[in-house]
């Protein structure tokens, strides 16, 4: 009865749709220009100047050929296959997030043969390099003895890696692990402690939970773990944020992931007629308004086609004894579509910034 319970309330976090311009000399520049490429949605030039650099083995360019090829870009037609072969070829030099995602692919089955030792073992070299989505899927299979055998305790290690570092959904299965008593004593206070912790990176189902467990009287523990917002908005700068979510079914199987549309501007779109605060994004939590201010600039500055005509609103949030947040909004979006590309270019220039649409007036 448990297992089918944390079945159907985990998630695995899948193929991550993001890019890093992170290489050096002339090979940063190289792939700099693709990057700009795939910004403005120009997939077939960013495919011609990449294809060269991953020909010549640059694990960059060819981790972002095997996302092209995963999901699907404009005229480029989603072709599972090539995309293996790329993430196989970046997997060969260490690149974190392409064992991620080619270890999700044998996990599902999808483009290769289902092999789900091979992608605990890609996760695990992904996890151990700091990659915070293989640390949670990493803990899930080895709570459901997936491709290994089933190890709860190990799989609370790997959660509480991830969470400690700022991973809602790592945040969300320790709330789960404690409020079901899982390896450790039920507490009904560390679950609604870390549930707070998710929600306030817009958890939904965090968020419910924490409510019930208020609701029903339960305060909020104390954790030895800096609150998100308070210490660090973004996650590790090495693990994307944005990512297609794979629904976990009680049986444990998995249905196709979301898709997302390409990066591109976040402030243009066919809204005529729509309010002009129809959308925002949600850019992370600050325990002040002075730090929701400073946030505010910082990533003005740092993401300016992506914010571009946004304006900003702080909204207050009362998380109970885990205290006042002020959520950062960019808003004046058109409409939902909108806000979702502002992300996208956002997080395609740095994969662990936070970023979610919430509709206008959420």
């Amino acid at each position: 009865m448990l297992t089918a319970v944390m079945q159907c309330v985990f998630r695995i976090l899948p193929a991550v749709w993001v890019l890093l311009a992170c290489l050096g000399g002339a090979s940063a520049q190289d792939y700099e220009a693709g990057f700009k490429a795939f910004q403005a949605g120009n997939y077939a030039q960013a495919r011609g100047i990449w294809r060269p650099l991953a020909d010549a083995g640059d694990a960059q360019a060819q981790y972002g050929l095997g996302v092209m090829y995963e999901r699907g870009a404009g005229a480029i037609a989603a072709d599972l296959g090539r995309a293996a072969h790329w993430y196989a070829r970046a997997v060969g030099q260490g690149h974190p997030s392409a064992q991620n995602n080619l270890g999700l692919m044998f996990a599902q089955g999808r483009g290769v043969q289902r092999a789900p030792v091979r992608a605990t073992k890609l996760w695990q070299s992904a996890a151990e390099a700091g990659h915070l989505m293989a640390q949670y899927n990493l803990g899930l299979a080895y709570y459901r003895g997936e491709g290994l055998e089933r190890d709860n305790k190990t799989a609370l290690r790997w959660f509480r890696r991830a969470a400690r570092s700022g991973l809602p959904d790592g945040q969300y299965a320790m709330g789960q692990m404690y409020r079901l008593g899982v390896v450790v004593a039920q507490d009904n206070a560390k679950a609604l402690a870390w549930y707070r912790r998710a929600a306030a990176q817009g958890h939904g189902k965090a968020e419910s939970l924490a409510q019930a467990l208020a609701d029903d009287g339960w305060e909020a523990a104390k954790l030895d773990v800096p609150a998100t917002g308070d210490a660090k908005v973004e996650a590790s700068p090495v693990v994307p944020k944005q990512q297609a979510v794979g629904r976990a079914s009680p049986d444990g199987s998995v249905r196709s992931a979301e898709r997302s549309s390409p990066a591109g501007s976040g402030t243009t779109g066919s809204g005529q007629g729509v309010r002009a605060d129809a959308a925002r994004i949600w850019l992370g939590s600050l325990r002040t308004r002075a730090k929701a201010r400073q946030h505010w600039r910082d990533m003005l500055r740092r993401f300016p086609e992506a914010l571009r005509g946004a304006s900003p609103s702080y909204s207050e949030v009362d998380l109970g004894d885990n205290g006042t947040f002020y959520r950062v909004l960019a808003v004046g979006y058109p409409h939902p579509e909108a806000a979702g590309r502002a992300c996208q270019t956002l997080r395609a220039r740095e994969p662990s910034a936070f970023c979610k649409v919430m509709a206008g007036g959420n």
